[in-house]
């Protein structure tokens, strides 16, 4: 009698496990066959949940987010960044939360729409550098010419590229004059994880014998220790005899 209840209590317990593991199968199926698209957001939350907790990013942690994000600009971020030195990378993703760096990320420039190209490195610091750049493109019909002005900025840490941020502005001249606002638009390329960063309405017009666009770009904390969000300005006026200028500008 005695060597019998025990058996029972184990033949219970197995057909107990048995039954919980018949309920986990299906579970454990329906991940291993769900697409991929819906691997890539799980692997996103799960990098998010851990470093969430730990309120900092961590290398480990921006190696995962590059690894998951997996856009052309993630892989190539991620083989430069690997190349980088055990301290060069615990610096890059301190700076990549540095709420004194994201509101130094600022810059202007002006010219002339007869100069095609104008690029301007400016250091932070010997590791960090904004870049702005303006590009001019040109149509001519007639007596009509159409004018592009293109004005990105650039993050740059270790010479490598995490947030640009973009502005462009089109519009048609007749006789040296501004006839009209042909179009205007934004784009803001990150590979911060430390911020989630977008761009506001898109604001386009003629203005006295110009024109200009405008917009805002908010920029997110992913992470408590960064503080609240940073919006800034991002602007460009042009068609005054011929010259332009952009800005990039806290709000």
């Amino acid at each position: 009698m005695h060597n019998g209840f025990p058996m029972r209590r184990i033949g219970s317990a197995a057909v107990a496990g048995a039954a919980a593991l018949a309920v986990l199968a299906p579970a454990a199926s329906a991940v291993d066959h769900a697409p991929v698209r819906q691997q890539t957001a799980a692997a996103q939350e799960h990098v998010s949940a851990q470093e969430g907790a730990k309120k900092r990013l961590t290398v480990k942690g921006y190696v995962g987010y590059l690894e998951a994000k997996g856009t052309p600009a993630a892989k190539a971020t991620l083989r430069s960044f690997r190349k980088l030195s055990p301290a060069q990378q615990t610096k890059f993703v301190g700076y990549l939360q540095s709420r004194e760096v994201y509101s130094a990320f600022l810059g202007a420039l002006k010219g002339s729409t007869s100069t095609p190209h104008l690029r301007k490195p400016v250091a932070y610091n010997s590791d960090v550098r904004f870049v702005r750049d303006a590009r001019i493109t040109k149509k001519s019909s007639s007596s009509r010419t159409n004018t592009r002005i293109t004005y990105t900025m650039t993050e740059q840490i270790y010479g490598i590229a995490v947030t640009s941020e973009q502005l462009w502005v089109s519009y048609q001249t007749k006789s040296g004059k501004v006839t009209k606002v042909l179009g205007a638009g934004a784009s803001v390329s990150n590979v911060n994880a430390a911020l989630a960063i977008r761009h506001g309405k898109v604001e386009r017009r003629k203005q006295g014998p110009g024109v200009f666009a405008e917009t805002t770009v908010h920029a997110s904390p992913r992470y408590p220790g960064f503080g609240s969000r940073i919006v800034k300005e991002q602007r460009v006026d042009a068609g005054w005899k011929g010259t332009w200028k952009a800005v990039l500008r806290n709000a």
